[in-house]
C-alpha cells in the first residue's frame, strides 16, 4: 500500500490532468459560443436594420401600432369592404384579376393580321402552344429582378387559353415543360440576362444573352414520336408560337459577339440578339408546315427585329403582349378568341435593325482613358467614386421615332442628305437610306378588329396661348365595337435660325393623346387638350430658354389614316397637307397617301418667349450646361443634326479623358462643397412648440405652421431622418412622427407585399393572417411597357386607384414607382420596367397612375431622376448630353408627372415623390446636381415633395450626403446601422460636420419640410396621432436570434466559469486539500 503522500501525489496528478482537460474544454466552449454569440448579435443587428426586406421575404412582421386613429381620411372603395366595414379580400383579388386582364386586352398590340381575317379565332379551336417562352415556368411574365410580378400567382398561357374556350395540345405542352426544365435551358448562361450594373472593366462573351430554344426533335423525343405526331394532327387549327426576351435590373443586351453567340444567329441578317435565332426560326418554320394558322405572340419589352415575319405569308398574325404579369394571359387569350378587340398601340419603334438607331453609336461601356490613374491606387473606378465610366448622347433629340420619322420626311423632301448611306441598317439593299428598310412598325402603331377614321374638326387656343383644344371626330368604319387611340402630334418649322444655332426639331413629336370607345358604325366627338409648351424648342445657345418663332409652318396632326396609325401616319398626314397647300413634294417617295383632313396648320402669333416662363412663374434658363462634355473640352462632341444627316452622324466617343484642368475631377471625386457661411445664429433645431406633424395632415405646403413643426426637430434627428429611408424612417418623437412599419415599397407592377403582412390591426379593414387571401401579393400587374401601350389615361388612373386601395389594406403610404426613364435604345436590359421611348407618353401614364393612387392616400415616387437609361456601369456613370436633349427627352416625362394639373376644385394634382438615379448628370451625381435638382425640379416645376436617392450601399460616397442635401435630396435609400452611415462616418460625426455650416442647416430644414409635407398627404393621416405608439412584435426569426444570443451567452459564461475553475479555483482547492492532508499525515507521524 502506497504512503498517503504518494497517494495524494497520484490523485493530484490525475486531477491536474482533469483540470488541463477542463481548461481546454472551457476555452473551446467559450470560443465556440462566443463566436455564436457574436454571430447572433451581428445577425440580429443586420436583421433589425433590414427588417422590412426580411419581413417581405419571410412574410413576417416586427411592429404594430396602437392608438386612436379615426381611419376617415382615406377609406377603401365600398366594393372592397363587407357590410360591417371589414375587408372583402375576395373582391380585391378579383379586381386584380380583372385589371390584369384589361391591361393586356387594351395594351397588347396586334402587329399583323393577314387579310384582316387571321384573327380573331373562333375561341373553340384545337390549338398547339409552342416555344420555350410558352411554358408555365419559363414564360416571361415580368422583370427578372427589380420590380417583378409575384411568380407564385402567375396564370399560364395554357390555362388562360383553356379559360377562353380553346382546346390546347397537352402532349406538346407537357413535353415543353419537361425539356425546358433540363440543364440545357436552365443553366445560368442560358436564357438569362447577365448583370452589369456596377463597375466592370470590359464587356465579354460572359455578358451574352444566349437564346436557347428547344428543337422540335427534342420535344418529339420527350413526348414520344407517335404521340407527338398524333397530337399535332389533332390540334392543328392554329399553332401559337411564343417568343420572348426578358428584362432585368442590372441587365443589358449588347450587339456583336459579346451580345450573342454568332452560331445561334447564322440565318439572321443583322446577327443581333434581338433578331430571331436559328432555333426560333426553325420553330416558326415547323408551325408554318403543320398548322392551318400560325400566330406569333411576343413577350418582350425590348423591340425585336420582325420585318421577316411581317413579310412572311406563312405567318398569319403577330401579337405583341409585352410582359403580361400574373393575369395578363387572360387578356391575350381573349384577344385571340375575339372576346376582346385589341386596342394597344406601340410605345416604341420596332426597327428592322435594332442597332441602326443613332443612339446605338454610343451605348455600353466607355471608360475614361485616365480614370484608373486618378485619385488613389484604384482610381475613379474604385467603390469610393464609381466615376470611371461615361456615356455620350450624341444623337441629340433624335432617338426612337423622332429620328426615323424626321429622316423619312427629309428623304421625301430631298433635304439634309437624308438618303445617304450613313446609318443604314442590315436590311437595306440599295445603299441609300430608305424608311421601309429601316422601320417595321412605327411608334404608336397597332391594328384592331375594326377600322377608324379620325378628322380634326376644330382647334381653339386658350387666351394665354399655353394650351389648345383639338376637337376630333372619330368614326368606327367597321362592324365591331372598338376603342380608338387619338394621337396628336406637332411639327414646328425648321428654320435657318435653328440651323445656325444648333436648335433641332423633330418632324413630329407626340403632344397629347386620348382613348375613346366607339360603337360599330358610330361617330364620337372628342376634345383633347394640348399643352403647347411641348411644341416649343429649347435654345441653349442664344435665348437659353424655350422658343417658338413667330412664323407659319406649325402643324397638329393625328396619328391615324386609312393605311396605318402612329407617328408614321402623322408625318404622312402632314406631308399630304403640305402637298395640298401647294408645296413641291415628290409623293412617289411617300409610302402612304396621308390624310390632310387629319391635319391643322397654323401660324404662331404669340410671343416667341411665351414658354420662357414656367407654369409656376419661374424664369426658365440654362441649368445643365455642365452636362455637355463640351463644357469641359470644347468642340469635342458633335450632335446629330437634321441639317446634314451624313456629316453629323454620331461617332463612337470612346477614348475620352477626365479633363483635370477643370472642375470635372472635383465632381467625380465628390468633393465640391466648401463651407463659407458659418453664421448659424437663428437656425433653430429642437425648439419648443405646440404644433406637431400629426396636426398637419392634408395641409397646404405653404401653411405657416410648418415652420414651427420643423423647428421642433432636433439636429440629430434631422440628420438621421435625411440620411436614411430604406423603407423605414427615423422616428421623431418631438413631432410625433412615428416609425416602425415599412413606409415605402418597390412597386412598378404593384406593391410588393402581401395583404396581411403589415396590415393595421386597428383598422376596420384589417386583414388577419388567417384570411384566405392573407398571402396574396399586390404586385400582380403587367409590365410597364404594356401599361404605356394601353394609351389609356383612364385605365391607368383606375389601376392607380387600385394600388391606393391595396395600400390601405397593406398599410403603406408610399411606393417607389412608376419608373419612367426613356427607352433610349432597344438594348437596355431594364426597358421592361420603363414605359416608352417617348417622354410625353411616359409622363402622362405616370401622372395618371399617381393621381389615382394619391386619391387613396398612396404617394407614388417616380424614378430614376434622371437619365438612368442604361444599366451598364450605371453606378456613377457620367451621362453627357446637351440641354435640349435633356429637356425635350427624358425630363419631359418627369415634368408632366411632377407639374401635374389642377382639378375642377383648383387643387393641384401631381406626383409627390421621386427617386434619383444611380448615375451622374454630366460629372455630378444626379441627386447632388444643383441645376437639375434646384433650378429645374424645385424652381421651374415648383416641386415640393419627397426626393430619395436610389439604394445607397456601404461606401457609396459617390452619392455625397452634404452636396445632395444642398441640392434638395430629402432622404437616402439606406439604413443607419449601429449609428454608422454608408459614408463611413458615424451619425455623431456627421452631425458635428454639418452643425457649423449654415447653408447645410437651412437646406436640412427645407428638405424636412419637403419630405414631411409629402407624407402629410398620405394615408398616414388615418392612424398616426399624438397618442399612437409603435410596439414591438415577436416573430420566429426574432425569437431565433435572441434565443441564440441567450443560449450562447449562457454557454459562454459556462465555459468561462469552467476555465476559471480549471485554472484557479480547482487547483487552489486541490492544493489546499493536499496541504491539509499532508499536514494531517505529518501530525500522525508525530
Amino acid at each position: 500500500m502506497l504512503p498517503q503522500t504518494d497517494r495524494i501525489k497520484e490523485v493530484g496528478s490525475m486531477k491536474q490532468n482533469n483540470f488541463g482537460r477542463m481548461r481546454v474544454a472551457g476555452r473551446i466552449l467559450s470560443m465556440i459560443f462566443a463566436f455564436t454569440l457574436a454571430a447572433g448579435c451581428a445577425a440580429g443587428s443586420m436583421l433589425e436594420a433590414n427588417a422590412d426586406q426580411v419581413n417581405n421575404f419571410l412574410g413576417t412582421r416586427t411592429t404594430a401600432t396602437k392608438g386612436n386613429g379615426d381611419y376617415e381620411a382615406f377609406t377603401p372603395d365600398e366594393k372592397y369592404l363587407n357590410s360591417d366595414g371589414s375587408a372583402n379580400t375576395d373582391a380585391l383579388v378579383a379586381a386584380h384579376i380583372d385589371m390584369g386582364t384589361r391591361i393586356a386586352e387594351e395594351g397588347s398590340v396586334l402587329l399583323k393580321n393577314k387579310d384582316n381575317a387571321a384573327l380573331p379565332l373562333a375561341g373553340t379551336e384545337n390549338v398547339t402552344l409552342m416555344g420555350y417562352r410558352s411554358t408555365a415556368a419559363y414564360a416571361v411574365y415580368g422583370m427578372d429582378i427589380g420590380s417583378p410580378e409575384e411568380a407564385s400567382q402567375n396564370v399560364s398561357f395554357k390555362d388562360a387559353l383553356t379559360a377562353a374556350g380553346f382546346k390546347v395540345n397537352n402532349v406538346v405542352c407537357s413535353a415543353y415543360d419537361t425539356v425546358s426544365a433540363t440543364d440545357a435551358y436552365t443553366a445560368k448562361d442560358k436564357n438569362r440576362l447577365a448583370g452589369t450594373g456596377y463597375y466592370v472593366e470590359s464587356i465579354t462573351s460572359a455578358n451574352r444573352y444566349n437564346v436557347a430554344e428547344p428543337s422540335i426533335d427534342e420535344i418529339k423525343t420527350s413526348a414520344g414520336e407517335q404521340a407527338f405526331n398524333d397530337s399535332i394532327r389533332q390540334y392543328k387549327d392554329a399553332g401559337i408560337v411564343v417568343l420572348g426576351r426578358p428584362s432585368s435590373e442590372q441587365g443589358a443586351y449588347y450587339t456583336g459577339d459579346n451580345g450573342r453567340d454568332a452560331a445561334a444567329f447564322s440565318q439572321s441578317k443583322t446577327k443581333n440578339v434581338l433578331s430571331l435565332s436559328d432555333g426560333e426560326r426553325a420553330l416558326i418554320e415547323f408551325a408554318k408546315q403543320n398548322f392551318d394558322k400560325v400566330v406569333v405572340v411576343l413577350t418582350t419589352a425590348n423591340p425585336m427585329e420582325l420585318s421577316e415575319l411581317e413579310a412572311d405569308e406563312g405567318v398569319d398574325a403577330i401579337l405583341w403582349a409585352g410582359y403580361p404579369g400574373n393575369y395578363g394571359f387572360y387578356g391575350v387569350a381573349n384577344i385571340l378568341a375575339g372576346k376582346a378587340n385589341p386596342s394597344g398601340r406601340l410605345a416604341d419603334t420596332f426597327a428592322a435593325d435594332t442597332a441602326s438607331t443613332p443612339a446605338m453609336q454610343n451605348y455600353g461601356l466607355y471608360l475614361y482613358t485616365n480614370g484608373s490613374s486618378l485619385s488613389g491606387s484604384n482610381g475613379l473606378n474604385s467603390n469610393d467614386y464609381y466615376g470611371g465610366a461615361y456615356i455620350v448622347h450624341a444623337e441629340g433629340i433624335y432617338s426612337g421615332y423622332k429620328y426615323y420619322e424626321t429622316r423619312y420626311e427629309d428623304t421625301v423632301l430631298s433635304q439634309g442628305n437624308a438618303t445617304s448611306g450613313t446609318g443604314i441598317g442590315g436590311y437595306n439593299t440599295t445603299g441609300a437610306w430608305n424608311y421601309a428598310d429601316e422601320v417595321t412598325y412605327s411608334f404608336g402603331y397597332g391594328l384592331s378588329y375594326t377600322t377608324f377614321t379620325q378628322t380634326i374638326t376644330d382647334v381653339e387656343f386658350s387666351p394665354d396661348n399655353r394650351t389648345a383644344t383639338v376637337s376630333v371626330a372619330v368614326k368606327n368604319d367597321g362592324d365591331v365595337d372598338g376603342k380608338s387611340v387619338i394621337q396628336i402630334y406637332g411639327q414646328s418649322p425648321y428654320t435657318q435660325y435653328d440651323k445656325d444655332n444648333g436648335v433641332e426639331k423633330a418632324s413630329v413629336q407626340l403632344l397629347a393623346y386620348d382613348k375613346v370607345e366607339v360603337a360599330a358604325g358610330a361617330t364620337v366627338n372628342v376634345d383633347v387638350e394640348v399643352d403647347m409648351q411641348y411644341l416649343a424648342s429649347y435654345d441653349s445657345k442664344v435665348a437659353k430658354s424655350y422658343i417658338m418663332e413667330q412664323a407659319d409652318g406649325y402643324y397638329f396632326a393625328l396619328g391615324c389614316n386609312s393605311q396605318s396609325e402612329g407617328a408614321h401616319a402623322a408625318i404622312n398626314n402632314i406631308l399630304a397637307a403640305k402637298a395640298e397647300d401647294g408645296a413641291v413634294i415628290d409623293t412617289s417617295k411617300m409610302d402612304e397617301t396621308g390624310n390632310a383632313d387629319a391635319v391643322y396648320k397654323f401660324r404662331w402669333t404669340a410671343a416667341e418667349d411665351t414658354f420662357a416662363t414656367s407654369e409656376a412663374g419661374a424664369t426658365i434658363t440654362n441649368q445643365l450646361d455642365d452636362m455637355d462634355y463640351n463644357y469641359y473640352q470644347k468642340d469635342t462632341v458633335q450632335y446629330l443634326s437634321r441639317s446634314n444627316w451624313q456629316s453629323s452622324w454620331p461617332k463612337s466617343y470612346a477614348g475620352l479623358s477626365v479633363v483635370t484642368t477643370t472642375d470635372m475631377l472635383k465632381y467625380l471625386t465628390n468633393d465640391f462643397h466648401t463651407t463659407t457661411d458659418t453664421d448659424t445664429e437663428g437656425i433653430v433645431f429642437g425648439a419648443d412648440g405646440e404644433t406637431n406633424f400629426t396636426d398637419m395632415f392634408l395641409s397646404d405646403f405653404n401653411d405657416a405652421r410648418w415652420s414651427g413643426v420643423i423647428d421642433k426637430i432636433t439636429l440629430e434627428n434631422a440628420v438621421r431622418f435625411t440620411a436614411s429611408g430604406n423603407r423605414t424612417f427615423q422616428q421623431m418623437d418631438e413631432v410625433y412622427f412615428l416609425s416602425g412599419n415599412s413606409y415605402v415599397e418597390n412597386g412598378s407592377v404593384g406593391i410588393q407585399k402581401t395583404l396581411s403582412q403589415q396590415s393595421d390591426m386597428n383598422a376596420p379593414w384589417y386583414v388577419d393572417p388567417t384570411d384566405e387571401n392573407a398571402g396574396f401579393y399586390c404586385n400582380s400587374f403587367g409590365g410597364a411597357t404594356l401599361m404605356a401601350s394601353t394609351w389609356s389615361k383612364q385605365l391607368m388612373e383606375e389601376m392607380g386607384e387600385l394600388w391606393g386601395n391595396d395600400a390601405l389594406f397593406v398599410n403603406i403610404p408610399m411606393v417607389w414607382a412608376p419608373s419612367i426613364n426613356m427607352h433610349r435604345t432597344p438594348y437596355n436590359g431594364r426597358n421592361g420596367e420603363y414605359y416608352s421611348e417617348d417622354g410625353v407618353l411616359s409622363g402622362y401614364t405616370a401622372l395618371s397612375v399617381g393621381s389615382g393612387a394619391i386619391s387613396k392616400g398612396l404617394i407614388t415616387s417616380i424614378k430614376h431622376f434622371a437619365f438612368n437609361e442604361q444599366e451598364t456601369a450605371r453606378n456613377g456613370i457620367s451621362t453627357y448630353m446637351n440641354e435640349q436633349t435633356a429637356r425635350e427627352g427624358e425630363l419631359r416625362g418627369f415634368q408632366i408627372a411632377l407639374e401635374g394639373y389642377k382639378n375642377a376644385e383648383g387643387k393641384r394634382i401631381s406626383v409627390l415623390g421621386i427617386m434619383t438615379g444611380y448615375n451622374r448628370a454630366g460629372a455630378i451625381y444626379a441627386g447632388a446636381h444643383q441645376g437639375l435638382m434646384q433650378g429645374i425640379l424645385r424652381d421651374e416645376w415648383d416641386f415640393n415633395g419627397y426626393v430619395t436617392s436610389d439604394l445607397a450601399q456601404s461606401g457609396s460616397t459617390y452619392m455625397p450626403y452634404i452636396e445632395s442635401i444642398l441640392a434638395g435630396t430629402t432622404n437616402f435609400d439606406t439604413a443607419i446601422n449601429n449609428d454608422s452611415t454608408v459614408w463611413r462616418i458615424s451619425v455623431a460625426d456627421l452631425v458635428e460636420e454639418v452643425s457649423g455650416d449654415a447653408e447645410v442647416l437651412r437646406a436640412l430644414k427645407e428638405d424636412l419640410h419637403y419630405s414631411l409635407w409629402a407624407f402629410s398627404q398620405s394615408n398616414l393621416a388615418n392612424w398616426m396621432t399624438d397618442t399612437t405608439r409603435v410596439v414591438w412584435v415577436w416573430n420566429w426569426w426574432r425569437g431565433a436570434y435572441i434565443g441564440t444570443e441567450i443560449v450562447s451567452g449562457i454557454l459562454v459564461a459556462a465555459g468561462v466559469v469552467m476555465y476559471i475553475y480549471a485554472v484557479a479555483i480547482g487547483p487552489w482547492r486541490e492544493d489546499k486539500k493536499n496541504r491539509l492532508a499532508a499536514q494531517a499525515e505529518r501530525s500522525e507521524k508525530q
